[in-house]
């Protein structure tokens, strides 16, 4: 079962998109022709016209003291279309299209209020933290030391925004994740549909410097904390250097490389093998 994955940012994104939509259409609907298209079929031929409907006001042909003076009416006037009226066919398609849109997104927005107001993603460490004494004293057996160790852990990793080229956090994936590459959102998938939990960009320190794993997945079998870097761009000579000095850093902190690292990049043309990502995800977090 995929896990849908919310956050506040998200919500208010949303949210955000969906005002500056509507505003767009209103503002759309004043340049678009009035009326409607209606369709007449005659010996197997379709003609379509033009519906246009406006007030007029007309004065009754006898005097009765119970009309009144003027009596607005109702003037309808058809004009066949032509080939060359296609603009007015698609903009009056178009039209309707919007006055069906601004509704559905008017409700969807009171939704989102509620949802950005109310919602509150499940912190399970919060929880813990907040254990009345009696159950924080309570003393752990040496033999599920080490396992609850590396479960307080993995709860204490934080997914934190990295502010670092923000601008490419665009990328959505099936759960509803955003992430900063394609390459990134082809890994999450993957890692979904292998029904594989994971955090993405956790804040961590080595050697005094804040670092931002790509992803982070706690492996069940043997309850261990396994790191994902995902390299684009090795066609960049000081891209690939970096690279080389990151991975540096995280074997001097102790993340090793294919024990609880794991390294995949793009090839030098910038393509991802997404079957040979998937095996590996089968060969070394489902096993």
């Amino acid at each position: 079962m995929l896990r849908l994955y919310l956050s506040r940012d998200l919500i208010v994104a949303e949210k955000t998109y969906y005002k500056e939509l509507v505003e767009k259409f209103e503002k759309e609907l004043l340049m678009l022709p009035i009326g409607s298209i209606s369709k007449k079929r005659i010996k197997g031929k379709d003609y379509f016209y033009h519906q246009t409907c406006k007030t007029i006001q007309e004065r009754p042909k006898k005097s009765n003291k119970e009309l009144p003076d003027v009596v607005k009416k109702k003037q309808i006037t058809s004009k066949y279309l032509k080939k060359d009226d296609l603009d007015v066919m698609t903009g009056i398609k178009r039209k309707r299209f919007i006055e069906k849109s601004i509704p559905k997104l008017r409700k969807d927005l009171k939704i989102l209020e509620q949802l950005s107001e109310k919602y509150y993603p499940y912190d399970p460490s919060e929880i813990l933290n907040n254990l009345s004494g009696i159950y924080t004293n309570i003393p752990i057996t040496e033999f599920n030391r080490e396992k609850n160790k590396a479960s307080l852990e993995w709860m204490d990793l934080k997914e934190v925004p990295n502010d670092f080229f923000a601008e490419n956090l665009r990328h959505i994936t099936t759960s509803g994740r955003i992430v900063r590459s394609k390459s990134e959102a082809i890994i999450a998938n993957l890692l979904d549909s292998n029904h594989i939990s994971y955090k993405y960009e956790v804040e961590i320190d080595i050697e005094n410097k804040k670092c931002f794993p790509d992803f982070a997945i706690f492996r069940k079998s043997d309850n261990k904390i396994i790191y994902w870097e995902h390299f684009g761009l090795m066609s960049n000579e000081d891209y690939a250097n970096a690279m080389l000095h990151k991975i540096d850093d995280y074997h001097s902190a102790g993340i090793i490389l294919w024990d609880n690292l794991i390294m995949t990049a793009d090839s030098l043309e910038g393509s991802i093998d997404a079957k040979r990502i998937d095996n590996m995800i089968k060969t070394v977090l489902l096993t």
